[in-house]
């Protein structure tokens, strides 16, 4: 771990933070199918090294150089999140004040939670779309244009290929959002709207290998919304690692 001027600052944050930032990742970074780690950290600092609460300085990029955090002698920076937690307290740090490191990947491996509606759900989704692909007319030689706006079609019969083509692919649609309804509907109940509308975009953008494999999926993500002890006593347990600098 680096400690030039330039390099940059090392960022910390409640769970809460952690959570968001790799939600908004997710969605808005093509990370949703990227593994993702939870670190607990415990920091070796003195008084004299941190500084008071302000306003966030990261740069565009969410960077902060590690010669802001030094600014006045200081190690660790004190910062008011815009962001993630919004509210919340975050910290950037230089790399040396970083004491112990925990780690595990998440979401955790087995679901805790698993909901019987969600189970049927992903039953009658599955169902559903086979039951639309086998409806679904062969569209060889028709062009992607024609396909998207069929009335573009010139032969009636290319332009009725490609409106049944449509009609398929709005069921299908259709078929996936009720799904994904249900399932925010059995994990998600209790969390708050703009969170779960933040978790459902994160996960839409998920490739998933079927309707099982993306309740299963949606059930260990929730997890960390809704079973935050222990996700937080699973890190607590992992093994304590020493930087090593390197």
């Amino acid at each position: 771990m680096n400690e030039e001027p330039t390099d940059s600052a090392i960022h910390l944050g409640t769970y809460e933070a952690a959570i968001e930032n790799m939600l908004r990742r997710m969605r808005n970074e093509s990370d949703a199918d990227s593994q993702f780690h939870l670190h607990r950290i415990t920091l070796c600092v003195d008084a004299k090294d941190v500084t008071d609460v302000r306003g966030e300085a990261s740069n565009w990029f969410g960077l902060t150089a590690q010669s802001v955090v030094r600014a006045d002698g200081h190690r660790v920076l004190r910062y008011i999140n815009r962001h993630e937690h919004k509210g919340s307290i975050s910290l950037a740090v230089v790399p040396s004040v970083i004491a112990t490191v925990q780690t595990v990947t998440i979401p955790l491996a087995i679901c805790n939670r698993p909901c019987a509606a969600a189970a049927q759900a992903a039953i009658a989704y599955a169902a559903e779309c086979a039951a639309i692909e086998a409806a679904r007319p062969d569209t060889s030689g028709i062009g992607r244009l024609e396909r998207q706006f069929p009335k573009t079609a010139k032969d009636p019969k290319v332009a009725a290929i490609a409106h049944a083509a449509k009609a398929c692919d709005d069921a299908s649609s259709q078929a996936f959002a009720q799904f994904s309804r249900a399932l925010e509907y059995s994990y998600l109940a209790e969390i708050a709207a703009p969170v779960r509308a933040m978790f459902v975009g994160a996960l839409q953008s998920k490739k998933f290998d079927s309707a099982t494999d993306w309740n299963e999926t949606f059930c260990r993500v929730a997890e960390l919304l809704t079973a935050p002890d222990r996700v937080i006593a699973t890190v607590s347990t992992a093994q304590t690692r020493v930087p090593t600098g390197d």
